[in-house]
């Protein structure tokens, strides 16, 4: 993302790092206090759907952001925090966070998923985008463990108003438009 690395050297390990923003943050811990920490990592939500086809129909909702947690064993070594910013306008899905290490696995959150456009399914993210508006169509799918589909469209060919569905978030699947 063209962000240059910070780097601190900690001899004993904070008890919370608070990181927002798109930042990109790296420490090394030198002899952590404790040896598990807990996480919560969330990524950037997707982009809305982008304006097309007629007036009567409306664009589904983005994805929100993948939400992960959980507790790893934290040992001496590098630790590096990406925090994933929102997708810009017609971007497929929001940026991921990842949580890397020089000794332990990777953990990633994944970007939400963008809203359908006009006749458009949502895309498949963190959390799925909702079903662009004009005629029924599913929302993205969401990450198991991360977050829920987005919501599916409303018809408006069959009379009443057409309504884009709404995107997935942690807690469950979009509102149907």
């Amino acid at each position: 993302s063209g962000i240059p690395a910070t780097v601190n050297t900690y001899s004993a390990f904070l008890s919370v790092f608070n990181i927002i923003g798109e930042t990109v943050t790296a420490f090394n811990l030198e002899r952590p206090l404790v040896s598990q920490v807990e996480y919560l990592i969330v990524a950037g939500g997707g982009p809305g759907g982008v304006a097309g086809g007629d007036c009567l129909s409306a664009q589904g909702g983005g994805g929100a952001g993948g939400m992960t947690t959980g507790t790893f064993a934290i040992t001496s070594g590098t630790y590096t925090i990406i925090v994933g910013a929102g997708g810009a306008r017609g971007a497929d899905v929001g940026n991921n966070s990842v949580f890397t290490s020089s000794v332990a696995t990777s953990i990633v959150a994944f970007g939400g998923g963008r809203g359908g456009a006009f006749k458009g399914a949502g895309v498949a993210g963190g959390s799925g985008g909702g079903g662009g508006g004009r005629i029924t169509v599913p929302g993205g799918a969401g990450v198991v463990g991360q977050g829920f589909a987005g919501g599916a469209s409303r018809d408006g060919d069959t009379g009443g108003a057409s309504a884009g569905g709404g995107g997935g978030g942690a807690g469950g699947v979009g509102a149907k438009g």
